[in-house]
């Protein structure tokens, strides 16, 4: 008499002749769920409310400015990609592949954005570079210009000035995000995404105290400028301690 044994299924394999698990009910995936569904609700609103309006304007639209609008996106997303994937990756592979004078001191400068978000960065470049930025106005000045008639220099609040600046704040965004967004895999491999839930959370209150924060700046002051310093100041602490204290070493399994 022959007996066969089927062997048992290597881990990760599913095993179609196993009977399948029973469902059990999970409280806290329901209430993940949930959350979720109730998060996502005013999102799933926003087209319903775009596609069902009131007065149907969509071939109005259609035929004035939709078409410039769909063109002059779809050039932005093509021309930040191009410019993201040749500044940000040709620097980072130089930088980690390539020994060249100042290596070093590259390596030290990709942590800067760290300091700023990058859709500040791009704000503060376009505020820099327009007409009547500190750039623009010192070159007048320097070298007695009267009007824009009598130099050129780019247009940063065109196609292409958008395009630039979105670059540089994609790029600076994803070397913050390798930065320090991986650093939780670091100090705890097994339990990343809860430290990166609860450290998520903690740095989710100062937004919400800095509206407040930032009404009275301009009650005192009236200035935005003020208000940007200080968002600065927090930032460029930020950076110092996360450099000082920071840690790659495995703390927690």
């Amino acid at each position: 008499m022959s007996m066969s044994t089927s062997p048992s299924p290597s881990p990760g394999v599913y095993d179609f002749d196993s009977p399948s698990p029973k469902w059990r009910f999970n409280p806290w995936t329901f209430s993940t769920l949930l959350v979720a569904v109730i998060v996502a609700l005013p999102i799933l609103g926003i087209p319903w409310l775009a596609l069902t309006p009131e007065e149907n304007i969509w071939p109005h639209l259609a035929s004035t400015v939709l078409p410039s609008y769909v063109t002059t996106t779809l050039l932005l997303m093509l021309g930040v990609t191009f410019g993201v994937f040749t500044m940000g990756v040709t620097s980072a592979w130089l930088v980690t592949m390539c020994r060249f004078p100042g290596r070093r001191i590259f390596e030290w400068a990709q942590l800067l954005p760290m300091a700023v978000p990058a859709y500040v960065i791009a704000y503060v470049y376009t505020d820099l570079l327009e007409y009547a930025g500190p750039v623009q106005i010192g070159l007048r000045h320097v070298f007695g210009w009267e009007s824009a008639a009598d130099y050129w220099f780019p247009e940063i609040r065109s196609l292409a000035g958008a395009i630039a600046m979105m670059s540089l704040g994609n790029i600076f965004g994803g070397a913050m995000a390798g930065g320090f967004g991986v650093n939780h895999l670091d100090i705890a491999p097994r339990g990343a995404g809860v430290i990166m839930g609860l450290s998520n959370t903690a740095a989710t209150i100062p937004g919400i105290i800095g509206v407040y924060v930032s009404g009275l700046i301009l009650e005192a002051t009236g200035s935005w400028a003020v208000v940007f310093q200080t968002a600065a100041g927090v930032y460029v602490f930020g950076l110092v301690f996360y450099l000082i204290f920071a840690s790659s070493k495995k703390l927690f399994d």
